[in-house]
């Protein structure tokens, strides 16, 4: 093969870079999946309240503006 390369000492130190980015990067796509997960189950949990009564959604209004800002979790109610 023809071209030009260069020296094996930055080779190798251009792989490792690439190799520590690819290990972060698979950290964060992994955190990324459990975080679905967990969303996944807690929006399960959610509906299965409503639904039992468990938690009263009959005034629930969806928000009305674009930012959704932090807000502590309540205690269920009936």
């Amino acid at each position: 093969m023809f071209g030009v390369f260069p020296p094996l000492k930055e080779q190798y130190i251009i792989s490792d870079y690439i190799n520590k980015q690819l290990t972060k990067f698979n950290e964060l796509v992994n955190q990324a999946i459990l975080q679905v997960k967990l969303l996944q189950e807690r929006r399960t949990a959610l509906i299965s309240a409503a639904v039992t009564g468990k938690i009263d959604v009959r005034n629930w209004m969806a928000p009305t503006h674009d930012v959704v800002t932090h807000q502590e979790p309540q205690e269920a109610t009936a």
